[in-house]
């Protein structure tokens, strides 16, 4: 096999795969589109299969000296078998063996779980997306999450199991820059939180992923990140298309393989469409593929889809300003961190209908929010529901006890030792709705 070639003319007739190997490099350079040359390239990894020195020393010994860009060509099907073989080759891939497991060994696995990252939000080995629109505080809250992991720190009273934390800022890093010296003016420094300078990954393609990987590798060696946040899915795409199932599904594939070799949950952070209410915009590819969906909305952290642990309760948060330092002129530069606040559900559920009949006469009637008595709301309340002939006294009762217990559920009314009344906010009780 050392002189497969003699005067330029192939001589290894008697071993069938050098011959095989021979016809599917013919292929190759004969090819006349893409088609016909990854055919050929995987012609020539099924004849090939593990014995690559046999390969090699066929590519080596292709006389392609007198050819213009001769050696070129060579490398260029040398380079495009080792990608064959790294993808689809198990032993060169070093892929570990699938285990066959009885029903016993199986199930016995569900009783532990893959762990969490943050207890009861994020899982070990999963793939979440955080959506939310423009000006919630979605970046804010997932730089909070990310520190908080890496400090191995409680977070909003959850348990969290830290490690390494990689926040990869495809928007740029220049607003990162000061939230981050707010997470330190507040919490101090977290060395196991690391940003990546100037991400120029494109994960839809392979290049971009094997970038990624190279870099995390000579950056931790052998440690392995426990949370990845990538901001966000636009830019990650690289000019991709976010309503495009295809472009969606290759960074699916991407953050696929990121789990796969970490064992991270990988965050992505994404936004809105112009009905929040239906979810992250884009192609629905995204929402298939997650384990976990967040929704930043109105100073909420809702958990809207969890695959294999229970819906996390609603959390509030507010932003709170902190000064990180001054500028040229001297003036301060502020930023914000995310601290807990109890949920206003009035901020968030509107009354319809009766109940917001209810609620109009009650402001109505008592427009300094003096407590008003039950008796006195209902006559108030038949005027404004029933303005031109009031039902039966029963179907009355009914309508209003009904709207006031929506009200009081709601936390828009309370009831004292002398009334209903309206809750104050800083001071001032809520006026009627237009």
């Amino acid at each position: 096999m050392n002189n497969l070639y003699r005067e330029g003319k192939f001589i290894g007739d008697t071993d069938s795969t050098a011959h095989a190997l021979h016809i599917a490099i013919t292929a190759f350079l004969d090819r006349e589109n893409s088609e016909d040359a990854q055919t050929a390239i995987n012609d020539f990894r099924v004849v090939a299969g593990e014995d690559r020195e046999i390969a090699e020393i066929v590519i080596n010994q292709y006389p392609l000296a007198s050819c213009v860009d001769g050696e070129a060509i060579r490398q260029a099907f040398l380079d495009e078998c080792n990608d064959v073989w790294r993808n689809d080759s198990p032993a060169s891939s070093g892929r570990q063996a699938r285990h066959y497991l009885t029903t016993n060994d199986f199930t016995a696995t569900a009783n532990h779980g893959p762990g969490y990252v943050i207890k009861g939000l994020l899982s070990k080995r999963s793939y979440a997306v955080m959506y939310g629109a423009p000006g919630e505080g979605k970046t804010f809250v997932a730089l909070d999450i990310a520190y908080a992991v890496a400090q191995n720190r409680d977070w909003f009273g959850h348990k969290t199991r830290g490690g390494i934390v990689l926040y990869v800022p495809f928007e740029g890093g220049g607003g990162v820059i000061k939230r981050v010296q707010a997470l330190i003016k507040t919490y101090g420094h977290a060395p196991q939180f690391r940003v990546i300078e100037n991400p120029d990954y494109n994960l839809r393609e392979r290049s971009g992923r094997e970038a990624f990987g190279s870099d995390m590798a000579a950056a931790l060696g052998k440690e392995k990140p426990v949370l990845i946040v990538l901001d966000t899915l636009a830019r990650s795409l690289k000019g991709g298309d976010e309503n495009s199932a295809k472009d969606i599904g290759a960074l699916n594939d991407a953050v696929g393989a990121l789990i796969e070799n970490t064992g991270a949950c990988v965050v992505v952070i994404h936004h809105s469409g112009k009905n929040k209410d239906a979810g992250a915009r884009g192609s629905s590819a995204l929402l298939g593929a997650v384990d976990t969906e967040i929704q930043i909305d109105g100073n909420r952290i809702i958990s809207s889809k969890q695959r294999d642990i229970d819906l996390a309760a609603p959390i509030g948060f507010k932003l709170t300003p902190v000064i990180v330092g001054t500028d040229d002129d001297g003036d301060e530069l502020t930023s914000c961190v995310v601290e807990s606040e109890a949920i206003d559900s009035r901020k968030h559920w509107k009354p319809t209908g009766r109940v917001l009949d209810a609620w109009n006469a009650l402001c109505e009637v008592s427009p300094n929010n003096a407590p008003i008595s039950s008796p006195e709301w209902r006559a108030a309340f038949a005027r404004k529901a029933y303005p031109v002939e009031e039902p039966a006294t029963g179907a009355l009762k009914k309508a209003y006890q009904r709207a006031v217990k929506c009200l009081a559920e709601a936390g828009w009314v309370i009831e004292t030792n002398v009334g209903w009344q309206r809750p104050l906010t800083g001071g001032v009780a809520a006026e009627k709705l237009a």
